[in-house]
């Protein structure tokens, strides 16, 4: 069984919160760092990794930019790199269960905006502090769609609150966020999840509805701040909002304090029906509506734009035909990789053509069942248009 096969039966079962994550994790592009160095690797060692992740970062080169000098987040020892190594495994960078390359891994990987990285992690272009951190517009759109499909309740409940004013403070958002957003978010994950996980949930659940209440008794300001629970708060609350800054959503005013980023304020309709969707519909509403934000210059994609690409991404991931592919996982990288080349496409585009295609070649595409209920593309050998 291949990863493009198990990487797609594990990702349909995995949870809908990180429930714990660290403080330090707060830039996104590190983990574009990871799927090259796991290139061809199979059951790699997480220590290793992270020694790895540690040395690249290490090496970027030149001052810090200006605005980036109290940006939380930077890799500078071991323990953060593991850190990150950990925060990749909850959003699928990593499998979890094989420590191979798990879905969003094999996504980035195929996109072409990993290139950089990959000439980064191989030693042959000297990367700056940006080239780590930095996300471009089509990385900013891929990296939305991994927290609102990986981490989705406290991320929509925190674009939700965005969405009602212009700016605010980091404990107004760290205070919010763990008594509001996160007892909500466990809440709906238990609703959803099976008895073990729910029992396992519920004490985590119990402590946070006391959040508040306990909050409000420290009446000193530096008691607060040497308590436990307030460790927990800067633990899970301010690596959600750094991670909204780098998808673009909210911008850092000087140290502590947030502004709602003029993209989401002109459209905020469009971010509030994003945070609706379903998660069987929000990868497509995402791509149908909020990438033409960011890709302000692209076309919507023709038929044969769309056959070529699919055809490449098949490649791409099945090794040249040797390996079957998980359906769903092509039809979210075939998508991405047009978006790369400034052309829309949804997930349910391409499913449609991939029916008609079945039509039209029944024995040169071949779909079939495959792990946990999901479907494979087995054989796909037509010409490109």
């Amino acid at each position: 069984m291949t990863y493009a096969q198990l990487n797609g039966a594990e990702s349909r079962r995995r949870s809908e919160m990180i429930v714990e994550t660290h403080g330090e994790v707060c830039r996104l592009g590190y983990l574009r760092i990871i799927p090259p160095l796991m290139r061809g690797l199979n059951e790699i060692s997480l220590d290793y990794l992270a020694s790895q992740l540690e040395s690249v970062s290490v090496s970027a080169s030149g001052p810090i930019a200006s605005g980036l000098e109290n940006v939380p987040g930077f890799v500078r020892s071991r323990v953060v790199a593991r850190n990150y190594i950990t925060l990749s495994q909850e959003f699928d960078f990593i499998n979890r269960t094989r420590r191979h390359l798990g879905v969003n891994g094999l996504l980035y990987l195929g996109l072409r905006s990993s290139n950089k990285l990959d000439a980064i992690v191989k030693g042959t272009r000297k990367p700056s502090l940006s080239d780590l951190i930095a996300l471009n517009d089509v990385e900013k759109t891929f990296f939305l769609n991994v927290l609102l499909t990986k981490d989705p309740y406290m991320i929509r409940g925190i674009i939700g609150w965005i969405l009602e004013r212009d700016e605010f403070n980091r404990v107004d958002a760290m205070n919010w966020i763990m008594e509001e957003v996160y007892p909500r978010s466990l809440q709906n994950v238990i609703d959803s999840s099976p008895k073990r996980l729910k029992e396992a949930l519920m004490p985590k659940l119990e402590e946070a509805r006391r959040f508040k209440e306990e909050r409000m008794k420290y009446t000193l300001k530096i008691d607060w701040i040497k308590s436990s629970l307030y460790a927990k708060y800067r633990h899970v609350a301010p690596p959600r909002v750094e991670w909204l800054v780098d998808v673009g959503l909210l911008e850092r005013e000087g140290r502590g304090k947030y502004r709602v980023s003029n993209l989401v304020r002109r459209n905020a309709d469009i971010f509030s029906r994003l945070i609706s969707q379903s998660k069987e519909n929000v990868t497509d509403y995402l791509l149908a509506h909020v990438a033409p934000l960011f890709i302000t210059y692209g076309t919507k994609a023709i038929k044969e734009t769309v056959i070529g690409e699919l055809l490449s991404t098949y490649k791409t991931l099945s090794q040249d035909g040797q390996q079957s592919v998980d359906l769903r996982l092509i039809e979210v990288a075939t998508s991405f990789r047009l978006l790369e080349n400034n052309h829309y496409v949804t997930t349910r585009v391409i499913r449609e053509l991939l029916n008609n295609l079945m039509i039209v070649y029944p024995d040169k595409v071949l779909v079939a069942p495959g792990v946990d209920e999901g479907l494979e593309i087995v054989k796909l050998d037509i010409e490109s248009p």
